[in-house]
């Protein structure tokens, strides 16, 4: 994991590259489309909407909206929690802020300081407080301005002189620029990395992306100091100075920090409706209907069950089912009811992993007159990811 930052600025969010480069040059306020006074209720209003808005199971596939879409999630990540927010809000005044004199009245205190030789040498240090009350006279004025001019030309001319910073000219090409976010941006020993894939042998990474258009990143999704790469939707951990792989989705995948975001749009996408058609106002509209793992130890892994996951999607399919399940067209075909809820049952099962829990669920609530038919379907596509996810597991090395 990216190490703690040292400065006195407060972190940056973490993400994707593409998404960190974007937020280092734009304010994450910007990004949802917010202004810095929003509350907390504007700024989870405008997340929602951007969500349902850039949403990869309703993007078709769109590789700027996908960028998007992780910028977004990326700026709640901070803005949403009210810790990190304030830590960022107060970098913002840090970069704003420029030392100014203040006043107090018609009093000042001003200070004149020289600043001692760097290296070497004797120092000198001459300090000069004037306490100004109300207006002084011009003659006063003058003389002030005079005796100052003096001594600073008499400092000038015989006071100690600093070395320069540099004792001698550096070639630019010698000269190192620290690194930019660090932390956010891992540095590789080797870019391009040999990968190891099963039944493929070994290939350079610029071998396995050529002839696509799979991008690639290198984050950190544990604790040793070796980052994790991820290429499209396949993920590599370093091993023995090779990047084995580790996992692969037959879909859409999402990784942030050591959480994977899969996503079925593929079978579900066009379930009796149209591609975009969808239904809208869900109580919940951040992308609760997707599966999730987490990255633990080199492996792929199913976290425990989230109740409050669970408690959004259940409301999400009460609307739906309070909203009343339309009858189908002549051709079979509905305004994307039965999509949203075989979307929301397959998140809800891969939350809990409990068949019958699911199978229980379905029964109490789906009373269309084509329950038998949906819930095959239903089934059939719960078994396919299943084996789609336990296929994915690359085997031990």
């Amino acid at each position: 994991m990216r190490p703690p930052c040292k400065s006195r600025r407060p972190p940056l969010p973490q993400a994707g590259n593409n998404a960190l480069l974007y937020i280092v040059m734009h304010s994450l306020y910007s990004i949802l489309g917010v202004s810095e006074q929003a509350t907390e209720q504007q700024i989870k209003a405008a997340f929602r909407k951007l969500c349902m808005q850039y949403h990869p199971d309703k993007t078709g596939g769109n590789k700027a909206l996908e960028e998007k879409f992780r910028q977004v999630l990326a700026a709640y990540e901070v803005l949403g929690n009210p810790d990190r927010k304030r830590s960022y809000d107060q970098r913002l005044a840090w970069q704003r802020t420029s030392p100014t004199a203040s006043t107090a009245g018609h009093t000042q205190q001003r200070t004149y300081y020289q600043p001692p030789p760097q290296q070497g040498g004797r120092s000198y240090s001459f300090q000069v407080n004037i306490q100004v009350t109300g207006r002084l006279p011009k003659k006063a004025m003058w003389v002030t301005a005079a005796v100052l001019l003096a001594f600073f030309t008499l400092l000038y001319f015989f006071g100690p002189k600093p070395k320069p910073y540099f004792p001698e000219e550096v070639p630019e090409t010698q000269v190192e620029l620290p690194p930019i976010a660090s932390g956010l941006f891992p540095q590789v020993a080797d870019p391009n990395p040999m990968l190891v894939i099963p039944g493929q042998g070994e290939q350079r990474l610029k071998d396995f992306l050529a002839g696509g258009d799979t991008t690639h990143t290198f984050l950190h999704m544990d604790n040793d100091e070796v980052p994790e790469l991820v290429a499209g939707s396949y993920l590599f951990a370093e091993k023995a100075g090779r990047y084995h792989l580790v996992f692969h989705y037959d879909g859409a995948m999402y990784v942030q920090h050591n959480r994977l975001y899969l996503y079925f749009n593929d079978l579900v996408g066009t379930y009796r409706s149209c591609y975009g058609c969808s239904v809208k106002n869900l109580p919940n509209d951040e992308p609760i209907a997707e599966i999730r793992l987490i990255y633990d130890g080199g492996r792929v892994i199913f976290p425990g069950p989230d109740k409050y996951r669970s408690i959004a999607i259940l409301e999400n399919l009460r609307y739906l089912f309070d909203r009343g399940v339309p009858p189908p067209d002549a051709s079979g075909q509905d305004d994307g009811t039965r999509k949203e809820l075989l979307r929301h049952f397959i998140a809800f099962h891969f939350n809990q992993r409990n068949g019958r829990l699911t199978r229980d669920l379905f029964e109490k609530l789906y009373d269309a007159n084509d329950k038998d038919t949906v819930w095959a379907d239903l089934a059939g596509m719960i078994d396919l990811l299943q084996k789609r996810i336990t296929s994915a597991a690359a085997p031990a090395q």
